[in-house]
């Protein structure tokens, strides 16, 4: 199957949705807002993000550096992102999980939305060190069919 343009799936409900599934309690970027003051004026918030996502006005913040200290002394970079950047990202996860998750269903044993870590097709859990992982490996080799991409299933296990 081949999409050639998903942002009709991005609509103001969707991003709704996103916005909901955030942490609520979330540092705020470099734009000072966080959930709780964007949910201030939450309809009007979400449909002029929408429309300057469809419209292509759209542009990501930069990222906030923080730095986190590490239990051996040293520093760790980490990226807060603005709360418009995490919905927009939230509401692409959303649409590609549609897509995607139907081609993994059954080979891919890693946590996902409605699973823990250590969680496996049939519900049986194993130790990380003894289970089996699959990987999706792109190659951007031409097929047959002319769209440029293939997805392998390959496998290695983990230790």
């Amino acid at each position: 199957m081949r999409f050639n343009n998903l942002l009709h799936h991005l609509t103001v409900t969707l991003l709704w949705e996103a916005y909901d599934r955030l942490k609520h309690k979330a540092a705020p970027g470099v734009d000072g807002v966080d959930w709780y003051g964007y949910g201030q004026n939450l309809p009007t918030n979400l449909v002029a993000l929408h429309e300057r996502i469809h419209t292509g006005r759209y542009r990501a913040q930069p990222v906030k550096r923080q730095w986190i200290d590490k239990a051996d002394g040293r520093q760790r970079p980490l990226g807060v992102t603005c709360l418009e950047d995490k919905i927009v990202q939230q509401a692409l996860v959303l649409i590609l999980q549609e897509i995607y998750e139907p081609e993994f269903l059954g080979t891919v044993w890693t946590s996902g939305p409605s699973n823990g870590a250590d969680a496996r097709p049939g519900g049986k859990s194993t130790s990380s060190a003894t289970r089996m992982m699959w990987w999706p490996v792109f190659s951007t080799e031409a097929k047959d069919s002319g769209s440029g991409a293939s997805w392998l299933n390959g496998w290695s296990d983990s230790a």
